[in-house]
């Protein structure tokens, strides 16, 4: 199971930070996260077999813990990679009140 993933790779999606409903701040960036199986088995949201990935990281406003992270985890793959969840997204939402605990 333990295999190095050549496509790997990850940058932040230019100009796409934008603020939460909490006042945090929310990045996002594009992950990509595998080649699965080859192209005759496998579509992934490219058109092929890499599979790539919105990843949505939410600083809250008053951020009082730095030794711990969340992840929430949705099921979707993004088959518009130009179309980015706003912050009246339900699931940023979600993170986004997560992200405001304590």
């Amino acid at each position: 199971m333990e295999k190095e993933e050549d496509v790997y790779n990850w940058f932040e999606i230019e100009n796409s930070t934008i603020k939460s409903i909490n006042g945090g701040t929310i990045h996002f960036l594009n992950v990509t996260s595998q080649e699965w199986l080859d192209e005759t088995k496998a579509y992934g949201p490219n058109g092929n077999n890499i599979w790539t990935h919105h990843v949505a990281v939410n600083i809250p406003k008053n951020l009082k813990f730095t030794n711990i992270s969340t992840a929430y985890v949705t099921g979707s793959c993004n088959e518009n990679d130009s179309e980015l969840p706003t912050a009246h997204d339900e699931d940023i939402i979600v993170a986004d009140e997560l992200a405001h605990l304590a």
